[in-house]
Order: structure tokens, then sequence, then C-alpha cells
């Protein structure tokens, strides 16, 4: 049975039933969408251009997809992946995008065997696969501390509640192509 809150593509690349009822409520999927899709294209304009717009759109729906029902669909995210990939072989940094995607791989393939449930799904991974596609190490562990520090109120405000982990890695991958200087410029403050 087709998940109502997901689109034709979105059914047909998702298992239905791995999703469940998010930190959100279904009526605020589009809602969510539209208004973080704005918001990215509108702080990546500057430095991307056009190609903001599609950032914007595939970033701003996986956020909401993830705040409304924990699930990252492989529309979005194996895409991702594949133009990480591209990124990679063009301006270098493969071998990291091999040893990331292993570790990443061995981590599923670890929890999935042993039933662990350590919080991070498939489209977690993948989309942190993709991050590391597109950003060098140093970089990408940045997005994700970023992310997570300004994701932290959150947590606090909701001990008891499953907290989406993409929304993080969104928040901070956005940050860091917004503001392309700012490991630069907090490492020069500190020291």
């Amino acid at each position: 049975m087709p998940h109502p809150q997901f689109t034709p593509w979105e059914n047909a690349t998702t298992v239905p039933q791995s999703s469940r009822a998010g930190m959100l409520k279904p009526e605020s999927l589009t809602p969510i969408t539209l208004l973080t899709a704005l918001v990215i294209t509108l702080c990546l304009w500057p430095h991307y251009g056009i190609a903001a717009l599609a950032i914007g759109l595939v970033l701003g729906r996986l956020l909401a997809l993830d705040l409304t029902t924990y699930t990252l669909p492989n529309v979005y995210t194996v895409p991702l992946m594949a133009v990480g990939f591209l990124h990679s072989l063009v301006f270098g940094g493969l071998s990291q995008v091999v040893l990331v995607w292993i570790i990443l791989f061995l981590l599923s393939l670890t929890a999935r065997r042993s039933n662990l449930t350590i919080g991070v799904g498939g489209g977690d991974l993948k989309l942190l696969a993709a991050l590391f596609a597109f950003l060098p190490l140093t970089e990408a562990f940045f997005a994700i501390a970023l992310g997570s520090f300004f994701w932290l109120p959150v947590a606090f405000a909701k001990p008891k509640v499953s907290i989406p982990f993409g929304v993080p890695i969104i928040l901070g991958w956005t940050l860091l192509l917004a503001l392309p200087d700012l490991p630069n410029w907090l490492v020069s403050t500190i020291s």
C-alpha cells in the first residue's frame, strides 16, 4: 500500500512500511518542503546561481520528509551519491569517497546483521555518503558538527522523541555551501 505522503516516484523507491509518523504532522510536508527549498535556494544563489534551485528543491524535500516520516527516499539520495561520485572524479578526492563509502557500507551491514538499532537509517547513510563525496573530509565532518550543533536545542527540547539525523546533515551541508569560508574563519578566530 503506498504511503499517503509520498509522491509516486518516492513510493517506487521507498519501502512504505519503513516510514512512520515523524516529529511534525503529515499536513506540514508541503509547506516545509516549499519553505526550506526557498530558504536554501536564496542562501545558495550567490554561489551557485540557477543550480541553487535544484539543490534547494532536493535538500528541502529531504529535510521535510525526514521531519514528517523519518524517511529519506532513494529517489533523492542515490542520485546525490552518483553526482557526488562524478564530482569527486572530476575534482579529485576519489580515494576519500571510496574509503568513506566502504566504511558506511560496513557500518550498515554490521547493524543489519546484528539487528542493532543505531538510530541512523539507510537514507541517512546514503546522505552522508553523498556529503562526503562532495566535500573534503574535514569540511564534511565540520558540516555534520555544525548542523548537529544547531539541531541540539531540538534534541534537548524533545528528549524522549526520535530525532531525525538527516536534518542536521542537510542543515550543516547548506550552511557550509552558503558560507564556504566559515571553517577557515572559525579556525583563525579560535587560534
